[in-house]
């Protein structure tokens, strides 16, 4: 069984305001990954783990680096916590994900593009059903196991 460790990677989510006078930082869950479709790759980048999505879910820049016509990938409703619902074309693609140093595990899946705030979310479907995922918050360290 595949191991790959990650890390919590800290960062600052609201500048100083009234409710948090001296800004506010979290810490994510966030692994190496990159999308390959027919040949083309985006580069790697960190996806946050995210086991309230649902989905995974990739901004549409993505879609565009990997010359994906969205108009005629199949459309379906996501709801995010931070925006409520949201129009998400699906396409099937490669999500390879990794270490730092580069992709130790690559599958096929079936991934939403749509305008996020973020890079990716690595949701239940697409990357929760094929890892044992071990968060660690306090320490700033995570597992995933993969299942095949």
């Amino acid at each position: 069984m595949k191991v790959i460790s990650f890390r919590f990677y800290t960062v600052e989510v609201d500048g100083a305001n009234e409710a948090f006078p001296q800004g506010r930082k979290v810490a994510r869950p966030q692994v190496p990954f990159r999308l390959t479709y027919k040949g083309r790759h985006t580069p790697a980048m960190l996806g946050i783990i995210d086991s309230g999505a649902d989905d995974c879910i990739f901004d549409t820049s993505l879609a565009d680096v990997l010359g994906i016509d969205l108009e005629h990938c199949p459309e379906s409703k996501f709801h995010s916590a931070s925006s409520g619902l949201a129009t998400v074309r699906y396409c099937k693609v490669t999500l390879e994900i990794g270490t730092e140093k580069g992709p130790e595990v690559s599958y096929d899946m079936t991934a939403g593009f749509s305008k996020l705030p973020a890079v990716g979310l690595l949701g239940q479907y697409g990357f929760f059903d094929r890892f044992v995922v071990i968060m660690n918050q306090s320490a700033g360290l995570g597992t995933l196991r993969y299942l095949g």
